[in-house]
């Protein structure tokens, strides 16, 4: 039990309020305790026998101090189940003082300097808290003379930082004083109505449906909008539509990535609010025109189905569902047409993001792809082995001797089904007895055993020039060391069939069985 005693500030946070304890009582980190983990966050924190130690050692009722998680507010109800896999994209997750990496806890200066003590609040640790609603105010998420992450407990951190004791809004590195920093004023009205329903806890009119069950389905709706910023397949199409404009700009400026809402400053989460907060008004119309003047379609919500509230999906899949079903093969072949004439890749994602969804019946099937080659991209593959021998630099007989040692190595795959790297490990006879044994007249034979030949032949006379002469036999497989080196072959398999179908894998199975 703690000689020196106190009561958590309203609406503190758990890890605020041990640390501020502890300190009290001459501790310059707070115990770890049974079954707590080195980097447990006490804010998320939920075994029950931690929470019955800490209960005793502070003198509080458990359910008080239960109350002060996470797990606790409208936006995580019934998430604490050590089965639930949801948890959520609402807690931004501390990053224990790696220098450059993550984010920490926002915080409010004016809030900071209130009251006998500095303290953190609970709704600080959500990321949809971007404001403050009391002094409007943009909040922080960093120390702004080192760049570290504001903490509300240094429990997890380098313990080197914590040679003396620490204000609780100083900084471990610097020893900034958080309180003192300047932040600017909030003028966005959709970003303080965020900010007022995280901190009250209350849904504010207008986010979703008349009736919507609890704040947590109208803000997984609203992450479910934001989202379409962030998803690589969406950016695009939302990036060049007000509102999103600017947050995209300002993501793409930054090089954020396909990040989830919780792994990105506080700065761009809150330009992704301000820019998806209006368009949840007047549900569902302000959605819908978005939607259709930026070509947003069901498959962009693919991702984020599981989190979505169900009244949000009836709505995507009803209005924005099945956009490839009207898309026939004419229309496919018209894009591969305007693609070619614009010497643009031609693929599935370029046919689809033309006709609005990759993912119709004639879009799969006109890039889907192929098992088996024909004979005549068979005779062309062979034609382009050949040239690959030839392409070879004529005054280096090294150099075209190793790409007639690649080629024997790929005709030899086909002929005999095996895998190259078992070919590479052979000698040259049992190659030519593997590859020679059967005498069938097949468009493989005709094609591949050639190649082999011209392959063995080049090989033995650039030897003969190397060697002065000599008798000696040539050898086939130059590898040093155990594992054979796949690169060559690997490449004259990819130069000889430049040019064939795109659909058609380029792998030597492939050619195993070519049909007519």
């Amino acid at each position: 039990m703690l000689l020196i005693r106190g009561r958590p500030m309203a609406g503190e946070s758990l890890s605020s309020f041990r640390q501020r304890i502890w300190m009290r009582n001459g501790h310059t980190l707070f115990p770890v305790y049974h079954p707590e983990l080195r980097r447990t966050d006490p804010d998320l924190q939920r075994q029950p026998a931690v929470m019955d130690i800490v209960s005793r050692r502070v003198g509080m009722a458990v359910g008080d101090v239960e109350a002060l998680s996470l797990w606790s507010h409208p936006l995580l109800p019934g998430l604490a189940g050590a089965t639930d896999r949801r948890m959520p994209r609402w807690v931004v997750l501390l990053q224990y003082a790696r220098a450059g990496v993550g984010s920490g806890s926002v915080f409010c200066p004016l809030c900071l300097m209130e009251g006998p003590e500095p303290y953190f609040r609970t709704a600080w640790r959500l990321s949809a808290s971007t404001a403050c609603p009391h002094h409007r105010l943009q909040l922080l998420d960093r120390c702004p003379t080192c760049a570290l992450p504001a903490w509300p407990y240094a429990a997890a951190t380098a313990s080197g930082f914590f040679q003396r004791q620490l204000e609780l809004d100083q900084c471990p590195r610097c020893r900034f004083r958080l309180r003192e920093s300047v932040s600017g004023a909030e003028t966005s009205a959709n970003v303080m109505a965020c900010a007022r329903s995280v901190s009250d806890g209350g849904l504010p009119r207008g986010l979703g449906p008349d009736a919507v069950p609890s704040l947590r389905e109208g803000f997984d709706a609203l992450l479910g909008v934001i989202n379409l910023a962030l998803r690589r397949r969406s950016r695009r199409k939302v990036g060049v539509q007000e509102p999103f404009r600017l947050a995209v700009d300002a993501l793409d400026a930054e090089g954020v990535g396909n990040r989830s809402f919780d792994r990105i400053n506080v700065i761009h989460r809150r330009l992704l609010i301000d820019a998806a907060w209006p368009l949840m008004a007047e549900w569902p119309h302000r959605f819908l025109n978005f939607a259709s003047n930026c070509g947003v379609s069901a498959v962009d919500f693919s991702e984020d189905r599981h989190g979505l509230p169900s009244w949000f999906l009836g709505v995507v899949d009803e209005e924005l569902g099945q956009p490839g079903r009207m898309i026939t093969a004419a229309d496919v072949d018209s894009a591969v047409e305007v693609l070619e004439s614009g010497g643009l890749p031609v693929h599935a994602e370029a046919v689809g993001r033309m006709l609005g969804s990759r993912y119709a019946a004639t879009v799969r099937e006109r890039f889907a792809k192929r098992e088996t080659a024909t004979s005549s991209e068979l005779a062309a593959f062979a034609d382009g082995l050949l040239r690959y021998i030839e392409a070879g630099p004529a005054n280096r007989s090294t150099s075209r001797q190793v790409r007639a040692r690649d080629v024997a190595a790929v005709a030899a795959t086909i002929l005999t089904a095996m895998p190259v790297e078992s070919v590479l490990r052979m000698g040259r006879s049992e190659i030519e007895r593997l590859a020679m044994r059967e005498h069938r007249i097949s468009a493989l034979d005709l094609c591949i055993k050639p190649v082999l030949a011209a392959a063995f032949e080049c090989a033995d006379r650039l030897w003969r020039v190397r060697s002065g002469g000599a008798e000696t036999e040539p050898f086939f497989v130059p590898h040093r060391g155990i594992s054979p080196n796949l690169r060559g072959p690997s490449q004259a398999l990819r130069k000889a069939m430049e040019g064939l179908d795109d659909r058609l894998p380029r792998r030597p199975w492939v050619f195993f069985e070519a049909a007519g």
